[in-house]
């Protein structure tokens, strides 16, 4: 892996075409310069990435640009609908020497005579060389029917990555209660959404910036969640998982962590996290 050394220029340039992959398409330019005659950093990095968890996501299209003017760095960022521009010092920047590590999950739980709930994490690492690419999405359903009695449905996702340059967490969750011809129903869905960027050779003096946002106003495509317009059809009382969790690089770490249980009449609940780490 190429490094800078103090009064020597390092350019390097390579760009990463159309990796065949069901889940994953992605274009990254990378332009970097860093040397005593920029006296600091020039970055131009283009990516494009779509995810297709199998349902009706439309993917995600990221853009970041950084440039270098005098002693700030301009960075200039574009998720969906989200554009964000940021001015850092570009004069105290840190050697990077942490790994990144993802969390990404949820909990799901149906109570009722018939239940369901499901959940999907789909979760990637991708160490790229000059920078490392982390994306992912999770989505937890819940559904509830009770002949007689109470119907109740909660499902709740998280994100949460460390030792990245720049995060983005995207939150979106729906619940109804309701009833028809004085049968009780209970529906929920949460859905969390996140994209990581690592630069190899320094983290910012400012540390790890993560961005918190609601996915209704910048993210489109559906997100798989249940419909509470009518009283679901369920019959029995059923828990599922799906994870899909990977790291790509020289040293990586990848896992899944669940608890599922049923009972009879009466429950369905998950609770799961894929934790993926690239060093």
């Amino acid at each position: 892996m190429s490094r800078s050394r103090a009064g020597r220029d390092w350019n390097h340039r390579k760009r990463f075409d159309d990796r065949d992959d069901d889940d994953i398409n992605f274009d990254i330019d990378i332009d970097f310069d860093m040397g005593r005659r920029g006296r600091g950093y020039d970055l131009d990095i283009d990516v494009d990435i779509e995810i297709d968890m199998g349902r009706k996501g439309k993917g995600l299209d990221v853009e970041v640009d950084i440039d270098r003017k005098g002693k700030w760095l301009d960075v200039d960022i574009e998720i969906g609908k989200l554009d964000i521009e940021l001015k850092l010092d570009g004069r105290c920047l840190q050697p990077d020497n942490s790994p990144i590590t993802a969390m990404i999950g949820g909990e799901d739980t149906a109570i009722g005579e018939d239940t369901l709930v499901d959940a999907n994490i789909f979760s990637r690492l991708i160490d790229l060389g000059a920078v490392t690419i982390g994306f992912g999405t999770t989505t937890f359903n819940s559904a509830a029917v009770s002949g007689d009695g109470m119907a109740f449905a909660s499902a709740n996702t998280f994100a949460d990555v460390s030792g990245a340059d720049l995060v983005f967490i995207f939150n979106k969750a729906t619940s109804i209660d309701g009833s028809s011809c004085e049968l009780p129903y209970a529906t929920a869905s949460s859905t969390t959404t996140f994209i990581a960027i690592d630069f190899e050779d320094f983290d910012f003096a400012e540390g790890q910036l993560t961005f918190f946002y609601d996915a209704y106003g910048y993210l489109e495509g559906g997100c798989g969640t249940c419909s509470g317009s009518n009283v679901p059809s369920l019959d029995g009382n059923v828990a599922l998982l799906d994870a899909d969790v990977q790291a790509l690089a020289q040293n990586t770490l990848a896992d899944v962590l669940a608890s599922i249980l049923t009972l009879e009449d009466q429950l369905s609940t998950v609770s799961a996290m894929g934790i993926s780490a690239v060093g």
